[in-house]
């Protein structure tokens, strides 16, 4: 009786030891989960030319610039995971947007040299922000590091939709008391846009986990075309005439701006 107890106990051991290898191999209770929606918010850092000084370069036979000039900024967005092929490798969706402020040119964007206006002490006066959105869809993949904590990967295209910032400069002219206002004006363009990213997810529950993330998101150049810039004068010789402004030189420059930024992000996933 006690030898057939010890071999129903062993093989039941047995049977059991598949199940606690895919378990463990699979990282878990996370296996069950085939699919979740993810949360995060973090850093955008902006690379390359996107991050240069602000209109380092100026064309003003041509009417071309270099616009760039972007800031760290912030990062957000929503992403759905779907494992359809394996508890390991799935499609994904993602909407995600940027936020980079823009740094203040070392000398203020003014009218062309050439002209009267030219000539004079232009400063920065304000400055907006690159707005940036993409819808993307890609290939995702997770793979488990300890019972508690899974790798995870993905590989991304899709659409991009960028806007760029505002800028305004201001000039005095004391002998005529005229008071000159340059407006560069925001322009939005759509391009084909990218991602390549790695993470960490920390199980907390079977379907809720903590994640921290870094990603590499770039695009092809939104072109610019024609983006107006603006003179407005002011009169202060005569108070009573206000702040009514008249309008003045109106021209118009294109650019191209290639985005790209690392993301550094934390948020959380609901599995289910």
């Amino acid at each position: 009786m006690k030898n057939k107890g010890c071999r129903w106990l062993l093989g039941l051991l047995m049977l059991g030891l598949p199940g606690l290898e895919s378990v463990s191999a699979a990282g878990s209770f996370y296996e069950l989960k085939r699919s979740d929606v993810a949360f995060h918010a973090g850093a955008a850092f902006p690379l390359g030319k996107f991050g240069q000084a602000p209109f380092g370069r100026i064309d003003y036979n041509n009417r071309t610039l270099d616009c760039n000039g972007a800031k760290i900024g912030v990062t957000y967005g929503v992403a759905f995971d779907f494992y359809v092929f394996n508890e390991y490798c799935g499609l994904f969706i993602t909407f995600q947007g940027h936020s980079n402020k823009t740094a203040a040119p070392a000398e203020a964007f003014g009218p062309d040299p050439a002209t009267t206006l030219g000539k004079q002490v232009w400063t920065t006066d304000e400055t907006d922000k690159w707005t940036e959105f993409m819808a993307m869809a890609g290939g995702t993949f997770r793979f488990p590091l300890v019972d508690w904590l899974v790798g995870t990967g993905r590989v991304g295209i899709g659409y991009a939709h960028m806007l760029s910032p505002f800028y305004r400069s201001t000039s005095d002219e004391p002998y005529r008391h005229l008071h000159y206002t340059y407006d560069f004006s925001s322009g939005s363009k759509p391009a084909f846009g990218y991602a390549v990213g790695l993470g960490l997810k920390f199980l907390v529950t079977r379907g809720f986990h903590i994640d921290l993330k870094a990603d590499y998101m770039g695009s092809t150049p939104f072109n610019f075309a024609n983006t107006e810039a603006m003179v407005y004068v002011e009169s202060k010789s005569k108070p009573e005439d206000g702040k009514a402004e008249v309008k003045g030189t109106q021209t118009a420059y294109s650019f191209k701006e290639t985005f790209s930024v690392v993301d550094l992000s934390l948020g959380f996933t609901i599995a289910f």
